[in-house]
């Protein structure tokens, strides 16, 4: 059985000037302020919303 991975995705960059649909694929991962970690299953639904907004995240650790 494959041991699921995880991804550790950090916001870097604030939503005041950002679209609603971004603002939705920030809160959909679970990010509320710049500098703020989550630590999250690696699926592809998540590998959508990073691809949406790759200029307020960064993925930390894979």
């Amino acid at each position: 059985m494959k041991k699921a991975k995880s991804l550790t995705i950090r916001q870097v960059r604030g939503k005041a000037k950002c679209t609603e649909r971004q603002k939705e694929c920030l809160k959909g991962i679970g990010l509320r302020r710049i500098g703020h970690t989550v630590t999250r299953q690696d699926t592809r639904e998540l590998r959508g919303l990073i691809a949406r907004i790759p200029h307020l995240v960064e993925i930390v650790e894979e």
